[in-house]
């Protein structure tokens, strides 16, 4: 009886050893496969939908781009009508119609404004220049002129002569539109080397203290610079020399003025006095006047004077 037992035992311990586990490993890939299905069909479904999205957006990026290129081809189909010319100067819109060559038919868009303040600023006469588009049809254009303050007269061939002016920061150009009698009253300058270049004159360097004394004497003395024909810069040895050399001026009445390039208001108050000393006594023509040496002035006359011309004023 033991032994049946023991081999009954056995049996069963060797039939639990036996049994094939295959039963849950395909119970868990069938719901792995399930789960996975499950999965790719979500994921297709956002792609698709992803795609669908996508496409709405290009569509309407499409859309709006198409559209916009329509308003844009609207504005860049609209021709210019007019422009509108101002200026702080001398130059009007008979002069720009001449100078700023644009074709009617010519499309807004198509009006390179960059170009035409180039143009204008290449033209001395001008400082600075503005270009804008005013839609529907128009262009606007602002210019602010230099202010002459000096001329030069070059020879153009062995037998004639060019004028040209000056101005206050020494660029050198072509006057257009002025009145003579706003020009005629501007003294030359001289001592002075122009060199000719390819777009006119090269700029005369280290004028600001000649401008100084001109401004002074103009807004102090106006009736004695009317007066002034040429301004040498022969011994002004420049900015870079402030209390060394002289300006000189030829006048009316006077047919050399020295001046040290500092100090003008005290120079001119001193020539103010002589002038008018000069003519209490009846003298019409001074041949020199040196106020360069401070406190002493040194007055020469064409003929022998009242030594008393000769003192301090």
């Amino acid at each position: 009886m033991k032994k049946k037992t023991e081999k009954k035992g056995s049996s069963e311990a060797r039939s639990w050893r036996d049994i094939s586990q295959t039963a849950e490993k395909e119970l868990v890939t069938r719901f792995a496969r399930r789960r996975q299905r499950v999965s790719l069909f979500r994921k297709v479904t956002i792609t698709l939908v992803g795609m669908g999205v996508l496409t709405g957006f290009g569509y309407g990026g499409y859309q709006i781009f198409v559209e916009g290129k329509k308003v844009i081809s609207s504005k860049t189909s609209e021709n210019l009508r007019s422009i509108k010319f101002g200026s702080d100067g001398v130059l009007d819109s008979d002069w720009a119609d001449k100078w700023i060559e644009i074709s009617p038919e010519t499309g807004m868009m198509d009006v390179d404004i960059y170009e035409i303040k180039g143009r204008l600023e290449n033209f001395r006469q001008i400082k600075s220049a503005t270009v804008t588009r005013r839609f529907p049809d128009e262009i606007h254009i602002s210019v602010k002129e230099r202010d002459p303050i000096l001329r030069v007269r070059t020879k153009a061939d062995k037998l004639s002569h060019e004028d040209f002016l000056v101005g206050r920061d020494g660029v050198v150009f072509k006057g257009w539109n002025y009145l003579p009698e706003s020009i005629n009253t501007l003294p030359y300058i001289g001592g002075v080397k122009f060199v000719r270049e390819k777009n006119g004159i090269r700029k005369v360097d280290g004028i600001s203290r000649i401008v100084d004394l001109l401004d002074v004497t103009r807004n102090r003395h106006l009736g004695m610079i009317e007066g002034w024909r040429v301004v040498s810069c022969e011994d002004y040895l420049g900015e870079g020399n402030a209390y060394r050399g002289m300006i000189k001026i030829r006048s009316d009445n006077v047919r050399e003025i020295a001046f040290s390039p500092v100090e003008f208001p005290a120079q001119l108050e001193k020539l103010n006095r002589i002038l008018k000393q000069a003519k209490d006594w009846g003298i019409q023509y001074l041949k020199r006047v040196d106020l360069s040496k401070g406190d002493q002035v040194v007055v020469e006359f064409y003929s022998k004077l009242n030594p008393r011309m000769h003192s301090n004023p």
